[in-house]
């Protein structure tokens, strides 16, 4: 799991949009969504001094390059990125993250 504000969320949407090119959604241009390896992404709106800055949430598997996670799998990392994101956005003041 990563959490990624200011110009660290900037820096790592360049990052996944070069990784996935090829996809028609790429991290932090929708709200959220499915990562083409596996695992999801959420995103949260920041106060200063990360105003106007959208906050990038991931949770990716390891060790999994292109398999599709079984139903259990997805299921716990729907449920880890929602209490890491929660988490995270809170500390930070931002607003309830947008959740896949």
């Amino acid at each position: 799991m990563r959490a990624f504000y200011g110009s660290y969320a900037t820096s790592a949407r360049v990052a996944l949009g070069k990784r996935y090119s090829f996809e028609k959604t790429l991290p932090g241009r929708s709200p959220s969504g499915t990562l083409p390896d596996g695992g999801l992404w959420a995103t949260a709106t920041c106060p200063a001094p990360f105003e106007g800055e959208t906050a990038l949430l991931t949770v990716e598997p390891l060790g999994r390059e292109r398999e599709k996670s079984t139903r259990e799998e997805q299921a716990y990392e729907r449920a880890a990125l929602k209490a890491f994101a929660e988490a995270s956005t809170e500390h930070h003041g931002c607003s309830a993250p947008r959740l896949p």
